[in-house]
């Protein structure tokens, strides 16, 4: 795309289970072991499953820069179902400057075996990528917030209270 839209990232893979950008020659994440490692550094490190359980208010609002392929977003979301409480909503923002498209994301979550609803639907209303903020509703009770763009350029307007960053 071109114009005023940001382009989608551009990936090639590494190894079956390893996206590697082209336009920043980096990877995702550590090689074979992506859903682990963000389990392990996002989930547990922000202590989500007590976090949710004792949630004290109607909402949980978290943010996130760098949502990449959103494994960070569908993780929290299983622990979100397993740990919150009943008619708790979740906003999750999340900003990214190099959005992957839903071609990638569909393939990403095929070779890593991730099969449900909150995918699917990521897949499918992953907005084109115009930048600025985009409100996706994934559930009921479960809302991404989606900023594609410069992150110090979109988050100098966020007005929100957050209880997770």
């Amino acid at each position: 795309m071109s114009g005023y839209c940001l382009g989608w990232a551009e990936i090639d893979w590494e190894t079956p289970q390893t996206p590697r950008s082209l336009q920043y020659g980096d990877i995702y994440w550590s090689r074979d072991q992506g859903l682990a490692e963000k389990q392990h550094v996002f989930i547990e490190g922000n202590r989500l499953r007590d976090r949710f359980g004792s949630l004290a208010g109607a909402h949980f609002t978290l943010v996130e820069t760098g949502f990449g392929f959103g494994l960070n977003f569908l993780l929290t979301i299983r622990e979100w179902h397993h740990s919150s409480s009943a008619g708790a909503i979740l906003n999750y923002i999340a900003v990214e400057r190099s959005p992957v498209s839903p071609t990638d994301l569909k393939q990403c979550y095929e070779r890593l075996g991730i099969r449900d609803e909150a995918a699917t639907q990521l897949v499918e209303k992953m907005p084109v990528p115009v930048p600025g903020w985009h409100i996706i509703e994934i559930a009921e009770n479960i809302n991404l917030i989606l900023g594609l763009g410069e992150a110090a350029y979109l988050l100098q307007d966020l007005d929100a209270r957050v209880d997770c960053w």
